[in-house]
């Protein structure tokens, strides 16, 4: 999408707008903790559109902002990739991965990080998890199972076959 809209949900009214550069991907767009977060990036097929034609593509970004007014609280533009986001408002978490399935696009990515969604802040990466990032508590579900939310570490459970420890 080229442009987000915030209305008040009871009137209709149009309380603030924002521009993309790139696109805004509709699964990286969530709301938690007062702020709206949104990733404005090309898709596979557009950037690989502008590497063959020698052009710059812009940077991909990930942007807070403030639900009521619309200011950029804080924005990232550092290594972004995800399509998909997910908040924890417990722990004031945002999470950024991709979502790999048979029914998404082809350019889904692997790769998952976590933000303090105060200020953007990186808490931990790892380039080989899987999305969508559904959270359920203190655990992340993904692709291999669940890792936990704070650190990233792959969660562990007893096999009720061989009783060893397995993701």
């Amino acid at each position: 999408s080229r442009h987000l809209v915030v209305m008040d949900r009871k009137t209709g009214e149009v309380l603030w707008t924002a521009s993309a550069k790139s696109g805004f991907r509709h699964n990286a767009t969530c709301a938690g903790g007062g702020k709206l977060y949104t990733i404005d990036r090309l898709s596979g097929d557009q950037l690989a559109r502008i590497k063959r034609l020698d052009g710059d593509a812009p940077d991909a970004r990930l942007i807070a902002f403030d639900l009521k007014t619309g200011k950029e609280v804080w924005t990232s533009d550092k290594e972004i990739f995800g399509t998909w986001l997910s908040y924890s408002e417990k722990h004031d978490v945002l999470i950024e991965a991709g979502r790999v399935a048979r029914d998404s696009l082809l350019d889904e990515p692997k790769g998952m990080r976590a933000y303090a969604a105060k200020d953007g802040t990186e808490l931990w990466f790892d380039k080989d998890f899987l999305g969508p990032a559904m959270l359920h508590g203190d655990t992340i579900l993904q692709g291999q199972g669940g890792c936990d939310l704070l650190t990233g570490a792959v969660k562990m459970r007893q096999d009720p076959i061989t009783l060893e420890k397995a993701p």
